[in-house]
This record gives C-alpha cells, sequence and structure tokens, in this order.
C-alpha cells in the first residue's frame, strides 16, 4: 500500500514522504494514529505544494538564523539542573532545551534543528555547543554552562 507521511517516523521517513509499506502495518498502525494517510493523485498534488512551502520557509528562517551567527560565537547560556554530588546531572540536556535557553537568553529564535550535540549533556560544567546551518556552511559555537540547582 502506498501512503502519505503526516508526522516524521522512526525508521520508515520524514513528514510528506510517500512510502510502500504492507497493508496490515498502514491500516493497524499508521493510519489509525493519524501518522499517515492512504496515497490519492489529488493528495499527491497537495502534499508537493506544501513540501515546496515548507521548504521556502525553512530557507527563509534559515538565511534569518545565518545573519545572526556571527553574534552567537562570543555567547554564553547558562542552564541550571538537578545533580548529584559528583555533578552528574539527573535529567540530561537536549537540543530542544538549549534552543529554548537561547531564545530565552539571547532573544534569538534556533530551531533545535541546527543544535549539533554528539550526546546530550549530561554533567554539570561548561560545554561548546556548534550551531550548523546547511546554507553555505555556516556554523558558530556558544558556550554552555550548566549549574547545580
Amino acid at each position: 500500500m502506498e501512503i502519505i507521511l503526516n508526522k516524521n517516523v522512526p525508521k520508515l521517513g520524514q513528514k510528506y514522504d510517500v512510502k510502500k509499506v504492507s497493508d496490515g502495518y498502514a491500516k493497524n498502525f499508521l493510519i489509525p494514529n493519524g501518522l499517515a494517510e492512504i496515497s490519492t493523485p489529488g493528495r499527491l498534488k497537495s502534499i508537493e505544494k506544501q513540501r515546496v512551502g515548507m521548504e521556502e520557509k525553512r530557507k527563509v528562517a534559515e538565511e534569518a538564523m545565518a545573519k545572526e551567527i556571527d553574534k552567537l560565537s562570543e555567547k554564553s547560556i547558562t542552564m541550571i539542573g538537578k545533580a548529584n554530588e559528583k555533578g552528574h546531572l539527573f535529567a540530561s540536556i537536549h537540543e530542544a532545551e538549549i534552543s529554548s535557553a537561547i531564545k530565552d537568553q539571547l532573544g534569538l529564535d534556533i530551531s533545535s534543528d541546527f543544535i549539533v550535540l554528539k550526546s546530550p549533556v549530561k554533567e554539570v560544567g561548561e560545554s561548546e555547543i556548534e550551531i550548523k546551518f546547511s546554507q553555505g556552511g555556516k556554523q558558530a559555537k556558544i558556550k554552555l554552562i550548566v549549574e547545580k540547582e
């Protein structure tokens, strides 16, 4: 069965991808959970327009963020987390939390998609966070300071 994904599905594809999957997987899991819908010629045309629009919005947002990249290189953000005596955080810090902290502390709206972490931050202290933009290969490094609560 050919389907159109409504959301990103791990190990299957991204939103708006057209995929062929088994009938049972589509009818029993993907469609009932709102993750996909059956592919039709009319829906394919509509999805293609949405995909183009989404790509244009992403490029515009990326261009705006690329202008701010020079300002980021010398900045730092501070986050507070619960940790044990050895400085290990009880809950790791991921890209989404870092994106939110950048918005709150620096006033820049940077999508978590552009934040590159080799692994989630699990220790109290300083670390360097890389922000990569696909347009022009620009990147910035920002200092993340994690303090114990």
